[in-house]
């Protein structure tokens, strides 16, 4: 179905556009861009169990999975409680579509959610030492009870950022020097 024939069923998330996109899907069975948008809708209209199952079946589609997509139907997997089932939603987008940040990030925190900080910094030892990814290696290096590896992933975090001083950089390395400083005042 055509990206603009799509368009059209988003009039807004009233029983006419979720009719159209039933429509749609009725002519298109199987079609994960319209399977999303109809889960879309339900979320919308506060029906997020029916929206996450929907896109649970979405995802198990063959294919690549857009990132937005992804983290779309993660969203609504936490969102009632189905944390396991979000985080299989992100490590099938990760293993289909590659490491897209954002998905790695709600991968991370679910793990962390879920009390795994062993499996988050598992899932951390094969990204680039980045001042984000480094962040989260503290983070999880926290809950897992390491202080000092906290502190040692942080300390990388801060002084990789402040080695590139853009405006971004520049409020991490203060978040990171805040972060540092509380951490060692204890």
């Amino acid at each position: 179905m055509a990206a603009h024939e799509r368009g059209a069923a988003w009039a807004g998330a009233d029983g006419d556009a979720l009719r159209a996109v039933d429509a749609a899907l009725a002519a298109h069975p199987g079609d994960r861009g319209l399977q999303l948008d109809r889960a879309r809708l339900l979320a919308e209209a506060g029906r997020v169990d029916e929206a996450a199952q929907l896109g649970l079946e979405a995802i198990a589609a063959p294919g690549r999975l857009r990132p937005d997509d992804a983290l779309a139907v993660v969203g609504w997997c936490r969102a009632v409680g189905r944390a396991e089932d979000a985080l299989r939603v992100a490590d099938v987008a990760i293993a289909r579509g590659g490491p897209a940040p954002a998905v790695v990030e709600a991968a991370l925190a679910l793990e962390l959610a879920l009390g795994r900080p062993d499996d988050a910094l598992g899932r951390l030892d094969g990204l680039p030492p980045t001042a984000t990814w480094l962040d989260w290696r503290g983070r999880a290096a926290v809950s897992a009870g390491r202080i000092g590896d906290a502190l040692d992933a942080w300390t990388r975090a801060r002084d990789l950022a402040a080695g590139r001083p853009t405006p971004a950089n520049r409020a991490t390395v203060a978040a990171l020097d805040d972060l540092l400083g509380a951490w060692r005042r204890r």
